[in-house]
């Protein structure tokens, strides 16, 4: 047959043309980059090499997962600090209420006198309340 040489020919052209195409989208970030995969087929990676990426990764998570803990810390101290104020001003209010001779007792700082909110119970749920409640008549009661 003499179409084969011809149709080597043609078949040849259109698998590098083909190839050009699979080359320039593969890598669309470093389109202009060509490599040789065939030089670098069997290459391993030297100890020093793969020490020096797992120490990267290390140091990479362990600096945004120190972000993550510090962070985590202060929305929980955050939360904490404004439970705790909560908790004093509904224990004032519970103390002036119940007729104390101490109605502010000098455990409590007047720190947040200068709130303008209404309710001092706010922000505590029932069960919290009913235990300050509790623990201001046990007060009172040992009086």
């Amino acid at each position: 047959r003499q179409d084969t040489r011809e149709d080597a020919v043609r078949r040849k052209q259109a698998e590098e043309l083909a190839e050009r195409d699979v080359r320039k989208w593969s890598s669309p970030l470093f389109s202009h980059v060509q490599v040789d995969v065939d030089t670098h087929k069997n290459r391993q990676f030297s100890f020093a090499e793969n020490a020096t990426f797992v120490l990267a990764v290390v140091c990479i998570f362990g600096y945004f997962g120190n972000f993550a803990i510090e962070s985590s810390r202060k929305k929980e101290e955050k939360k904490r600090k404004l439970k705790e104020k909560r908790e004093r001003r509904a224990l004032k209010e519970l103390r002036m209420t119940n007729g104390s001779k101490d109605a502010v007792p000098s455990d409590i700082d007047d720190e947040d006198e200068d709130e303008d909110e209404d309710d001092p119970f706010e922000g505590l749920t029932p069960q919290e309340i009913v235990q300050l409640k509790e623990k201001v008549e046990r007060e009172n009661f040992r009086k």
